[in-house]
């Protein structure tokens, strides 16, 4: 009986740290994307070719079904009893879970289609001896703040999903 008192107690805190993990693992695959996707596009290749991009894509691909994982099995909302919530409160937390799946990887992918046709120079201004070839660094990426945006969008889901039901 006193281990249930004291576990009443504590429920709110363990869901808030799984919550704060989940999307902080989350977040960290999602940084392990965008710098996999700069490495392999801008710092590897010798030349821009379709295999830099086959290893950037197959790398996000890996990374982002990782997070997708972990977000179907950390996050299962509870959308309640039928008693509990309206049968178009549900249809929209459906609606919601779909999206965050969609949103997850389309900031990344949105990257990777930026740094593919953005100009590039023959050699980095800093490095004359090697083979290296690096994006222009006066490009501007208009792309940029769309990916903030997506990612801004897809935090915004995960806290509509995991927001208490009632």
């Amino acid at each position: 009986r006193l281990y249930r008192r004291l576990q009443a107690r504590w429920q709110s805190f363990d869901a808030y740290s799984r919550v704060a993990s989940c999307v902080g693992m989350n977040q960290t695959l999602t940084m392990m994307c965008f710098f996999l996707v700069g490495h392999t596009l801008t710092d590897v290749n010798v030349e821009r070719n379709l295999p830099s991009l086959c290893r950037a894509c197959t790398c996000v691909v890996l990374l982002q079904v990782c997070a997708m994982s972990l977000l179907r099995l950390d996050i299962r909302h509870s959308t309640g009893s039928a008693a509990d919530s309206s049968a178009q409160a549900r249809a929209l937390r459906q609606l919601a879970s779909l999206s965050v799946f969609v949103l997850n990887g389309a900031p990344v992918w949105l990257a990777i289609v930026q740094l593919h046709i953005a100009p590039h120079e023959d050699r980095c201004a800093d490095d004359d001896i090697s083979d290296t070839v690096c994006v222009d660094p006066q490009q501007l990426f208009l792309y940029s703040p769309a990916c903030f945006l997506l990612q801004f969008l897809w935090l915004s889901m995960v806290l509509f999903i995991i927001a208490p039901a009632n």
